[in-house]
Order: C-alpha cells, then structure tokens, then sequence
C-alpha cells in the first residue's frame, strides 16, 4: 500500500512574508516544519492491487499542468507504506517526506516506525511487577503525607525537593502503565486486523478488490500510527522515569556522609560541569 500527500500553502493574500524553510544538515531535520495534518492535504492511496499500468497512467496525470502534483506551492510530499514480516510478526510504518524549500532545496526525511504484534509473557510479568511497585510508592508517598499533617509540618513536607521528585516519579510511573497498557491493545487490534484482512482478502472480486484494499489500509494506518507513537512516547518517558530516580538517589544519600561528599562536590561544580 502507499499512502501519497501534499501540503500547500493558503491561497488567500497575505502582507507577511513567505515562509522560507531554513537550510539545515541534520538528519533529523532540527527547525523544519513537522510534516502532518491533512487539512491542507490532498490524499490519494494507491492500493497494492492496481495494475502497473493504471499506477503509471496516474503518475502521467499527476504531470499535467491541469493537477500538477508538485506545483509553486507545494510545501511537502509525503509517502507512506506499510510492511509486514511474517516470520518477526513485525509490522512497519514507513514515512518518506519531501520538504520543498522556496530556495530550490529539497530536504528528505525518513522514519521506520516497528509494531511488533505478538505479546511476550515476560513483559507483561514485568508490567505486573513494575504495578505492584508503584502501588507501593503511592502508598508509601501517601503515608508521609499523612504523618507530616499529623505533626503540622504539611507545608515544609510539601515543599521539599525529594517531596516533589517522589510524586513526579510515581506520575510519571502511572502515565508509563496507561501507555504500555494502550499500546498492548493496539498491538493485539492490529494483528486482528491483519489476519482478518488476509483471510477475507481471497474472497473478494476483482472489481471492488481496490476498494477493498484502500478501506483496510486506512484502518490499519490508523492503528499502527497510534501504537507506534504510543511506544515512541513510551521510551521517552521511561528514560525521564530513570533519570528523575538517579536524581532522588543524590537527594537521598545526602543523609550519608560519605555519600553527601559526593553530591555537595556536584552541587558547588554544577556551573562548571
């Protein structure tokens, strides 16, 4: 399947001037435009079961000036495709963008987002113990709380920096559970989507087989774009979960002497580090 988009600018007049894309090197094109929405977007999907002939008789059409597909105001094109291994049971999402620049530059991205289809026993073990933890830190964070109204000191306990880097781990933690928790449905919704799309595929005519093809490609890019932005945001957020627990960790061994010689020489050469 292939999905094909293009972005142009408002047609409207306008006293700003044109926006120009700012030449970079990157690979992964630090200060350019992020290429989606489909408000501006004129879509077409090419089905794997269209004859090499009609894909080309497309492409010519798309060469004329009545609709030109890459024209004065064309910002992005974007490709799309999806790829199946049966053997890794591994679906990926490929996206390739053309950023169009008003100097004549033509910038590319490219990015493989992997949807792995199968649930491992061992990550949804850990999950469950990774749960059982959390539930004691809020339990544990809940208690403290309790103590400190108790005692009257509510406030300074509010207000201390191993208070708040405690909650942020445990927050954080939870967003972790509902992303894994999503993600695990989506990866289970987009295996019974391809097995349903490849056991009625070889019964469906001829005649309405592009049809057919187009309708599940928009169901299945709808899922895998979710899971895998899901998973995406998932690692990022698992990092930040580890780094907030190294911070704690230097918050806490300041009650070690030894330990407090360690995080009092990182705190006065802060600046310098």
């Amino acid at each position: 399947h292939g999905w094909m988009r293009a972005f142009f600018e408002k047609s409207e007049p306008s006293s700003k001037p044109r926006r120009r894309l700012a030449p970079t090197s990157s690979v992964i094109m630090d200060g350019l435009p992020e290429p989606v929405g489909n408000e501006k977007a004129a879509i077409t999907v090419i089905p794997m079961s269209r004859s090499l002939a009609n894909v080309s008789k497309q492409l010519q059409t798309w060469q004329t000036d009545m609709n030109r597909l890459v024209s004065q105001r064309t910002l992005i094109v974007g490709l799309e495709t999806m790829v199946r291994n049966e053997q890794t049971q591994l679906l990926t999402h490929v996206f390739v963008n053309f950023l169009l620049s008003r100097s004549g530059a033509i910038f590319v991205q490219v990015r493989l987002l992997s949807l792995h289809t199968v649930n491992d026993p061992w990550a949804m073990i850990l999950a469950a113990i990774w749960v059982i933890f959390l539930l004691g830190c809020i339990v544990a964070l809940l208690a403290q709380i309790i103590i400190a109204f108790s005692n009257g000191r509510a406030a300074a306990h509010a207000k201390k920096m191993s208070t708040l880097v405690q909650w942020a781990i445990v927050l954080i933690g939870v967003v972790i559970v509902a992303l894994f928790v999503t993600e695990r449905m989506e990866m289970r919704r987009a295996k019974n989507l391809v097995e349903d799309y490849t056991s009625a595929r070889p019964s469906v005519k001829a005649s309405v087989l592009e049809d057919f093809d187009i309708s599940w490609f928009n169901l299945l890019h709808f899922v895998i774009f979710w899971a895998t932005r899901s998973d995406s945001d998932l690692l990022i957020l698992i990092s930040l979960f580890h780094v907030l627990i190294l911070l704690q960790f230097l918050a806490a061994s300041k009650g070690q002497p030894r330990l407090a010689l360690l995080v009092n020489t990182l705190e006065k050469a802060f600046q310098d580090i």
